[in-house]
């Protein structure tokens, strides 16, 4: 059917209560996020572990998409920041090098992974949760005066009904309810040609029931 298996990982997130966290907590540093830790990805036996945990992952199910997903923060220490950053994009690049047939998507998670070096070591970058249309172009048209629009990813995200939020089916022709944020707190209608062209800026995917 050339459908292959693919990943959804987020390698930097680590419980405090994971076992090489209790065995080496001098590898890592606390986050934002309680009971979370996030390594010091530059340390070399930390960057050794890192890639050796993705690349055993990724040969022992066979995957050809590799998503790595970011959604915690290393601070804003420019010089800390800065070597984390580089150290990531090492680990990728050394992947990316060791599984070429494999596809990495970046998690640009606001812009923190959106550097202008980042395309050496990911094939796509998802560049924002945002799924509102006229944000997306927004966000688009600032991410294209870096990055090429090809690697570029977009999420169309859209509904008929939303249970949760006790929507009534719409049987108005082209419209449908989007969020109009990151998450299904705010929503409003969009016209569905609109929503449709506001995410061919790029590589197009789809999040929601097609039927």
């Amino acid at each position: 059917s050339g459908l292959g298996f693919g990943l959804w990982i987020e390698m930097e997130f680590f419980s405090d209560k994971s076992k090489i966290v209790k065995k080496h907590p001098e590898w890592f540093l606390p986050s934002a996020h309680p009971d979370i830790s996030y390594p010091k990805a530059w340390l070399p036996e930390v960057k050794e572990y890192l890639f050796r945990s993705a690349a055993e992952v990724i040969e022992r199910y066979g995957a050809v998409y590799v998503k790595n997903d970011m959604n915690h923060s290393q601070g804003f220490q420019p010089e800390h920041l800065n070597r984390y950053q580089n150290a990531v994009h090492e680990i990728f690049t050394r992947l990316g090098k060791s599984f070429p047939k494999v596809v990495f998507e970046n998690c640009s998670s606001g812009s923190l992974r959106a550097a202008v070096g980042m395309p050496g070591a990911f094939d796509l970058h998802f560049i924002s949760d945002n799924a509102d249309p006229l944000e997306t172009l927004r966000i688009t048209q600032g991410t294209m005066f870096r990055f090429l629009p090809g690697r570029l990813l977009h999420w169309f995200v859209g509904t008929a009904v939303h249970p949760e939020k006790g929507h009534r089916p719409s049987f108005a022709p082209g419209i449908l309810i989007q969020p109009q944020a990151a998450t299904w707190r705010r929503f409003a209608a969009s016209d569905f040609d609109f929503a449709m062209i506001s995410n061919l800026t790029g590589c197009f995917g789809i999040s929601c029931d097609l039927a």
